[in-house]
């Protein structure tokens, strides 16, 4: 029994070193820390008449961006073209295109997890920090450049959770390495699986949770940090469709609540026309930029916005953009 519990422990420090490893979060604010945020508990969803939330998100700007690969026999191969893009603070951002196209390098990119060869990006947040990425050998040893980050959240196409611990353990895992107190972790924690409407599932474990409420557990550990950035890449893509589209319309609200700035990838031309506020669509390798379209849709979108002609014309611009882009 000891072993086995000496065996477990060592795989979760494994397993939470990975984590750390693969996004950093950390607080821009001068003197506090996230134990120190906000206390957003009481925020809601933006309904009809209301006034808006007042942007907490950070601004993205991507300044000719480049990504070339080097393959095993020294040939380069361009995956992202030199791109610019601007990503305001508080705006839900879908980045849409063919398979292999290079959505994911950017992503990962903006999130620091990967470096441009060219070009640089820098996150301002409410705190007028900064973070740049620069090419190689810029940035320092631990993938950041000189400056404090924005704090970012990254939901990756699998939930990642650690399957010995509980849906709210799951979601403190943030707060846990950031050195947060048990007690206000664990209330943080049970306030954020409550917001993506899974406090009833708090105590259960990931092989007792369907594909969509492990995804919404993931959903609630990115924003148990409050991020200032949240980053999506097909986190809904392995989902049937009415779940889809159940969690589309949970992380929309989500987004009205909060002010957060998004950037969410996907495949579905409809997941991005009832997401985004902006559409951008991208060519196949080697990416490029054929549509960049604010979309003209109401702010409150319910389900059945998706039967209307408004929302198929956006549908269209997007369906004929990608194929502009494979000729």
């Amino acid at each position: 029994m000891k072993g086995d519990l000496s065996h477990r422990r060592s795989l979760e420090n494994t397993a939470l070193s990975r984590l750390t490893s693969r996004v950093t979060l950390i607080d821009d604010r001068p003197n506090t820390s996230l134990a120190g945020l906000p206390d957003r508990s009481h925020d809601r969803a933006v309904r009809p008449g209301s006034e808006p939330v007042q942007s907490h998100g950070c601004r993205v700007d991507l300044d000719q961006v480049q990504k070339t690969f080097i393959d095993a026999r020294g040939q380069s191969h361009i995956a992202v073209r030199p791109i610019s893009l601007t990503f305001d603070s508080g705006s839900f951002n879908c980045i849409i295109g063919p398979s292999g196209c290079g959505k994911s390098t950017l992503l990962r990119i903006i999130a620091g997890l990967d470096s441009p060869t060219s070009g640089h990006v820098t996150l301002t947040g409410t705190g007028a920090s900064h973070e740049s990425h620069h090419p190689p050998g810029s940035a320092k040893q631990d993938g950041t450049s000189p400056g404090r980050a924005s704090r970012l959240s990254y939901v990756f196409q699998d939930a990642h959770l650690l399957p010995w611990r509980s849906s709210i353990g799951n979601v403190e895992i943030p707060l846990e390495l950031a050195g947060v107190a048990r007690s206000e972790r664990r209330d943080r924690a049970f306030e954020a699986l409550r917001s993506v409407g899974l406090a009833d599932a708090a105590r259960r474990y990931p092989r007792e949770l369907s594909g969509g409420m492990r995804m919404r557990v993931s959903l609630a550990r990115a924003i148990v940090n409050d991020p200032e950035l949240l980053l999506l890449d097909e986190p809904f893509a392995a989902l049937d469709e009415i779940t889809r589209q159940n969690l589309d319309e949970s992380l929309r609200s989500l987004w009205a609540s909060r002010g957060i700035t998004v950037i969410f990838v996907t495949h579905s031309i409809a997941e991005a026309t009832y997401l985004g506020e902006r559409m951008i669509v991208l060519s196949p390798r080697p990416a490029r930029v054929v549509l960049d379209r604010t979309i003209e849709l109401p702010s409150n979108r319910p389900a059945n916005i998706r039967s209307t002609p408004a929302f198929a014309h956006e549908t269209g611009e997007a369906f004929n953009a990608l194929s502009r882009g494979d000729s």
